[in-house]
């Protein structure tokens, strides 16, 4: 997707802990790329999902990724940012409610997410 660059020094720098990108359906990691290269550059941990094309919320995908961000989490001493692109989105969601102490922010864009997650603050919608 395309990913307007921004006039210098108008996006706040990351303070490098770790931040995983979700792609959305049907995509792989390489739909991320422009925007992991983006954060990358303000100074953000990034990574990727390691799990191929998203096809969907699915149950084993689930549990590796909530194993993959508690690991990161812990391997890293800092807990991860979440930013999931449309049903990436829904993965970063239910990522945040099983293991809400390994995550520290979501942020979703274009998700089909409606709603609240529960009064979660770390929990919130890109509305651009």
């Amino acid at each position: 997707f395309w990913l307007p660059r921004p006039r210098a020094g108008a996006l706040p720098r990351g303070d490098g802990h770790p931040v995983v990108l979700l792609p959305g359906f049907g995509m792989g990691e390489e739909a991320m790329r422009p925007l992991g290269n983006a954060l990358a550059g303000l100074g953000h941990d990034v990574h990727g999902w390691g799990e191929g094309r998203n096809w969907g919320l699915r149950a084993p995908t689930l549990r590796r990724l909530v194993a993959s961000i508690d690991d990161l989490a812990t391997r890293h001493g800092r807990r991860v940012s979440l930013v999931g692109w449309s049903a990436g989105g829904l993965y970063a969601r239910e990522i945040a409610r099983r293991v809400p102490d390994a995550v520290r922010r979501v942020v979703t864009f274009g998700a089909p997410i409606h709603g609240h997650a529960h009064g979660r603050p770390e929990v919130e919608r890109f509305r651009g």
